[in-house]
């Protein structure tokens, strides 16, 4: 079984998280907006790279989220960060 830089250095840092995340499949909840809209952009440019519609993956995606509490950055808004999807796809 190959190891990852990551899980050995997870495994030095902290055992038991090592532990509760690699071998019983335990994910941290993730509460910022960035990082889940970030995931839904990824999906929206792998649409682009397959012939699809970016824009419509884009809103489906990030839709899907819209009504969840995540922590945004000062000035950012879940309408924000879609039209900034938009034009950057």
């Amino acid at each position: 079984m190959p190891y990852s830089y990551t899980q050995i250095a997870q495994y030095l840092r902290c055992p038991r998280s090592y532990r509760y995340r690699y071998l019983d499949g335990w994910r941290e909840k993730e509460t910022r907006a960035a990082m889940i809209f970030g995931r839904c952009f990824e999906k929206a440019l792998e649409a682009y790279f397959y012939g699809g519609d970016c824009g419509a993956t884009l809103h489906r995606e990030w839709g899907v989220f819209r009504d969840t509490l995540f922590e945004f950055k000062k000035g950012e808004t879940w309408d924000r960060l879609v039209h900034q999807g938009v034009h950057l796809s």
